[in-house]
């Protein structure tokens, strides 16, 4: 019974991957096809995309910045394996995100 309704879950989420799958690529073959009109009309939007997007990368930046801070004080606290290693890993995503 829990086979039968794994293997029903596995298969709606393989047709919900093949549909969004589709849908990219008419979108793509629409975008290549409009592309001189398309781009011309998006200029005000591009601006407006590069502004929210450095807005949030820095917002990220500052969240996990707090959350490394966060779980190194914790590690101290507890001295727990398992808190150091969510500290390397904030640490590491901190410094992934500042490579150019």
């Amino acid at each position: 019974r829990d086979l039968r309704r794994e293997r029903s879950l596995a298969v709606c989420m393989a047709m919900t991957m093949v549909a969004c799958g589709a849908t990219l690529a008419f979108k793509a073959c629409r975008k290549i096809k409009l592309w001189d009109v398309w781009y011309l009309d998006h200029g005000v939007y591009d601006h407006e995309i590069h502004l929210m997007t450095s807005l949030m990368s820095w917002w990220g930046f500052a969240g996990y910045v707090l959350q490394a801070g966060m779980r190194f004080f914790a590690a101290r606290v507890l001295r727990r394996a398992v808190v150091w290693h969510a500290f390397t890993l904030s640490a590491v995503t901190v410094a992934f995100l500042l490579a150019p």
